[in-house]
């Protein structure tokens, strides 16, 4: 469980309580930095960075750039505390996709989203037209493969060509800035809040 008194003083400094999930080759220190500044909290896997090199220039760049906001940096605490989102992040400018990729997840709507483990060997979910333009078919989808991680910045198509996104897909309706989408989430849940939650008691059960 995570120390009461720190997720109380995240709370306290956050816009709305939603972390940005670490998503491989879609985070970066824009990403991560422009949601510090939208109030949110910001993730990223160190694999993103293709050395260690990298990773070592990142790290000090988004910790100064981050302190100048004002505070010290933040630890990753109990995802029962916060809303833990990713898909709605992929399209914005600060993130390391491509245009077509941005293109293709507004499209995109959750009937468009395929679960298989035949592009790494692990069961995701992949937008159906980026395996269509990559030349899976029906048959290919349904393929079971070894588990293959390796060459992540290589030649390989996963995450590259072959792009994933996950339940809130068919939210994201058009390109906005981090800003924006927090300001939007931020809204809705003001709304949210404001009304009655239908829960049932045991009895109704």
């Amino acid at each position: 469980m995570a120390d009461r008194q720190l997720v109380d003083e995240l709370y306290g400094r956050f816009k709305i309580p939603v972390i940005v999930a670490p998503m491989f080759l879609i985070s970066s220190p824009e990403l991560v930095i422009a949601a510090a500044r939208a109030g949110i909290m910001g993730a990223i896997p160190a694999p993103n960075a293709r050395t260690i090199e990298e990773l070592a220039l990142w790290l000090p760049r988004i910790a100064s750039e981050t302190a100048a906001m004002g505070g010290d940096g933040m630890w990753a605490i109990n995802m029962a505390d916060f809303a833990y989102m990713g898909t709605r992040f992929i399209s914005t400018p600060e993130s390391m996709v491509s245009d077509d990729n941005r293109s293709m997840l507004v499209r995109a709507r959750m009937e468009d989203i395929v679960t298989t483990a035949a592009v790494t060997g692990v069961p995701s979910n992949w937008i159906r037209e980026s395996l269509d333009a990559a030349g899976f078919t029906p048959e290919m989808i349904e393929v079971k493969k070894k588990i293959d991680f390796s060459n992540l910045h290589g030649d390989t198509k996963a995450w590259k060509t072959i792009w994933g996104a996950g339940h809130g897909v068919g939210s994201t309706r058009r390109i906005q800035c981090v800003a924006d989408i927090v300001d939007e989430l931020a809204e809705e849940a003001c709304i949210l809040a404001a009304k009655p939650l239908p829960f049932m008691s045991i009895s109704q059960i």
